[in-house]
């Protein structure tokens, strides 16, 4: 059960008061993610129109509880009910009819939790790294296509996608046939449909067939810090005595939610970061990948398959030179998820970066972002290796972990 409504749509379907299973010094709304609560329930039979007492247990489902002030994550944050298959249906009829609940799908609710602040993983398209995820990706199960028309479809209500793959069925055979030589993005028919087949391995080691990791939690600070150290962030020194002044500033104010270049390391500093990227990058022993966001600042919307390029110091040069070499380029990753946010106002998606690659792009790089007061790469989105420089999109991309 999620949403705004979905603590007081339990009680009131479970006729219970949340004072009763809660201690007096807990709110309802603080409750840690995962928590257990054990309650007895009176559920009515809709086949001998009888009552009886059964055991449920509520499980508290709030993974960005630390940022639920947030309204983005009003969608993904609620209560899961753990109750005997016996009266599974009858409480799923009581949530509906007396609840006012409404029964989602896998669309709605991979919307949702790609709508969240910073984005959860969905399985198994952020997890490439496991089996079903190869399988997700490699378009080799049509079940799991079936699963891609649903989420990388249309968000209205008519998925053309979706029901042409339900008219013509999942019954064909899937093309298997691998290329001659491994490719990063290939495309292959799948339930009649176009289909994006990305082979990660390629991303992090091209000329092997080596399978991935992906880099999570505590594991991805030292990049993090790394992001950080590209930039220095804007000094706060004197704000005080500036916000007491009663004059007017003689040049308007900007916004803390506009991105603007960090201000530039000096040369010792440079020099610092340059030995740490060096460090990090010996230091990986396996092909890894980094989960990344990314957010658009200007026109465009990410879609599936497109291409994350980081800039250079030739990116600066309109010549002939660098217009030639952008054939040559290896891409920094690919975009896995992208959409436009109506609660943050601008087109934003989710992507997978190789780690050595996003080192080497943080290393003596001058396009480190500031945007509220926390450091964002610039990086430019394609829709294909070979697209020009003058049609790739500026997005600020970070790393979730």
């Amino acid at each position: 059960v999620r949403g705004t409504s979905s603590t007081a749509t339990v009680a009131d379907v479970l006729s219970f008061n949340w004072m009763d299973i809660l201690p007096h010094d807990v709110n309802v709304n603080e409750v840690d993610h995962g928590t257990l609560l054990n309650r007895n329930v009176q559920v009515a039979s809709s086949t001998d129109c009888t009552q009886s007492s059964n055991q449920v247990i509520l499980k508290s489902h709030r993974p960005n509880r630390h940022h639920s002030h947030l309204p983005q994550n009003v969608a993904c944050s609620g209560w899961d009910i753990l109750c005997h298959p016996s009266i599974g249906n009858d409480l799923f009829q009581m949530l509906v009819r007396k609840g006012g609940s409404c029964a989602i799908g896998v669309a709605e609710d991979a919307r949702a939790q790609l709508e969240a602040s910073p984005p959860l993983p969905i399985f198994p398209r952020d997890y490439p790294d496991s089996a079903e995820g190869q399988s997700y990706w490699d378009g080799s199960s049509n079940d799991w296509t079936l699963i891609r028309s649903c989420i990388e479809g249309s968000w209205g209500r008519n998925n053309k996608l979706l029901r042409r793959s339900q008219r013509e069925g999942c019954d064909e055979k899937v093309s298997t046939e691998e290329p001659e030589t491994l490719e990063l993005v290939t495309t292959g028919d799948a339930s009649s449909r176009k289909t994006l087949r990305i082979n990660w391995s390629c991303l992090v080691s091209p000329k092997s067939d080596q399978s991935v990791i992906v880099v999570r939690g505590s594991f991805g600070v030292p990049f993090l810090q790394l992001l950080h150290g590209c930039g220095r962030l804007p000094s706060k020194v004197g704000s005080d005595n500036i916000a007491a002044q009663t004059r007017r500033p003689r040049r308007p104010v900007r916004s803390s939610n506009v991105a603007v270049h960090a201000p530039p390391l000096s040369k010792g500093e440079k020099e610092v970061h340059s030995k740490l990227c060096q460090q990090l990058k010996a230091s990986l022993s396996l092909p890894a990948l980094l989960r990344c966001e990314i957010f658009f600042e200007g026109k465009g919307s990410p879609s599936v398959g497109d291409f994350i390029f980081s800039f250079t110091s030739r990116d600066d040069s309109s010549n002939d030179e660098s217009s030639k070499s952008s054939d040559k380029e290896s891409p920094l990753g690919l975009v896995v998820a992208g959409s436009f946010s109506p609660t943050r106002g601008r087109s934003y998606g989710v992507a997978f970066v190789s780690a050595a690659m996003f080192i080497d792009a943080l290393d003596g790089t001058e396009h480190g972002m500031v945007k509220d007061e926390q450091m964002f790469l610039e990086v430019a989105i394609a829709k294909g290796l070979s697209s020009p420089r003058h049609l790739r999109r500026c997005a600020l991309l970070s790393l979730l972990l």
